[in-house]
């Protein structure tokens, strides 16, 4: 299935052809060769490189190497979890057994639904930090591009630009999945206000640290 995005300038009428593949395999396959993408370059003169080079960045980079990894989704997952729990009131400083399980269960749900709100942003560092929450920078240039004058047609509606992502869907699954699998062990962090990233994540999960310190 191939989705065009053209954009067009409304005062000169010049046009950029950008045309992706989005494969079957669950993760965006695109255009091997970046000739192929110029060659269906029409006229290029209203965009300054460095707007070029990130539309160019948003339409190709999504692929098997920049989803992330189960350990890197651990990392990700570990912190939003704790950024969570730091967010409730009155929490105690002893923790029973039956409290931990039921701050669990509440934070899970939100947790894992948050991984949606985390993005894929290819103008980043290569590593965790290229997941985060917000909107890429390639994204919010074709949106300021958008604002400019520059007319996009797309064959994915404009209010889908914003939509989870394969790698937010992934973060997601991950996340649901590590949550269940070493709910026990998450339960013992709450109580002993130990770290998740390292009990779970670098103990069971045979994970390296990605993140260089604890929040």
């Amino acid at each position: 299935m191939y989705f065009g995005v053209v954009l067009k300038k409304q005062k000169t009428g010049d046009l950029l052809y950008l045309y992706e593949d989005f494969s079957r395999s669950f993760v965006y396959e695109l255009f091997v060769y970046f000739e192929d993408i110029f060659g269906r370059i029409k006229n290029i003169k209203m965009f300054c490189s460095q707007q070029l080079l990130l539309i160019l960045m948003l339409v190709i980079y999504i692929r098997n190497e920049s989803l992330p990894s189960k350990c890197e989704s651990c990392s990700v997952i570990a912190r939003e979890f704790k950024n969570e729990l730091f967010k409730i009131k009155n929490l105690p400083k002893t923790i029973s057994r039956n409290k931990a399980e039921e701050l669990f269960l509440e934070l899970s749900e939100n947790v894992c639904q948050n991984m949606l709100s985390y993005r894929l942003d290819p103008t980043r560092d290569s590593g965790i930090e290229r997941f985060f929450k917000g909107t890429p920078e390639a994204l919010r240039q074709l949106k300021e591009l958008r604002d400019k004058g520059v007319k996009i047609t797309m064959d994915v509606p404009e209010d889908l630009w914003d939509k989870p992502g394969v790698e937010s869907s992934l973060l997601k699954q991950h996340c649901e999945n590590i949550l269940e699998e070493f709910e026990d062990i998450i339960v013992e962090t709450i109580i002993n206000k130990t770290s998740f990233e390292i009990f779970v994540c670098s103990i069971e999960m045979k994970c390296p640290r990605f993140y260089k310190k604890e929040l």
